[in-house]
């Protein structure tokens, strides 16, 4: 087929060219992203009391990004991932989710405090955000742009599509895209069609270096 492998001698120690130590994940990065284009943005989400909780706090703040509505859980570690890059730019990502808190975030205040509501990295933890937020959208009828989460598309269907019709901008990756629709090799037309017709009022397909697609 055309799977690629990536493997390794068990027990052998292997050397490695560059390191890069670095704050990531979908909704870390749009937040920076919008705060370095001159957009107020605050960021929400629950980080542990540990060195990559602090590293994030602090580079966040030094980016610009709010972290009123960061909230700290003192029991269990920060999210973490490892990221392998190919040759040819590709990448293997191992990732580690932590059983934190997200009850100590103060969800209808970080809903309330923006025009436009970024939701991107929904985990096992964090799904119950969701739910206050359709609830919340529901009444005041505010933009959504959503980046669904590899967990919301495998385990949490339901919730997703119930959020998806409250979107404003729907972003996936081809992957992600055929994923959500169970559908192989659609052409990225029938595919933005097809997410269309699910509910949300723009729907945007990105394919790595051949671009992307957008449907309204």
């Amino acid at each position: 087929g055309n799977d690629h492998y990536l493997g390794f001698l068990y027990g052998d120690k292997l050397r490695i060219n560059d390191v890069q130590y670095d704050l990531g994940g979908s909704a870390c990065n749009a937040a920076v992203g919008a705060s370095r284009l001159g957009i107020d943005v605050t960021f929400g989400s629950v980080v542990g009391n540990d060195t990559f909780g602090r590293d994030a706090i602090a580079t966040l703040k030094k980016e610009g990004v709010g972290i009123e509505h960061l909230a700290v859980e003192e029991h269990h570690d920060t999210h973490f991932s490892m990221i392998f890059t190919g040759p040819d730019g590709d990448r293997t990502i191992l990732t580690r989710r932590s059983p934190l808190n997200f009850r100590a975030l103060a969800t209808r205040d970080l809903f309330a405090n923006g025009t436009i509501l970024c939701v991107a990295g929904i985990n096992e933890y964090s799904r119950r955000v969701v739910r206050t937020l359709i609830n919340y959208i529901r009444l005041t009828k505010k933009q959504i742009y959503l980046n669904p989460s590899g967990f919301q598309l495998t385990h949490n269907r339901t919730m997703l599509k119930k959020l998806i019709r409250h979107t404003n901008v729907l972003s996936l990756n081809r992957d992600e895209a055929t994923l959500l629709v169970g559908k192989q090799n659609m052409k990225p037309k029938d595919l933005l069609t097809k997410i269309y017709e699910m509910g949300p009022t723009k729907v945007l397909i990105t394919e790595g270096d051949k671009g992307a697609y957008a449907y309204d």
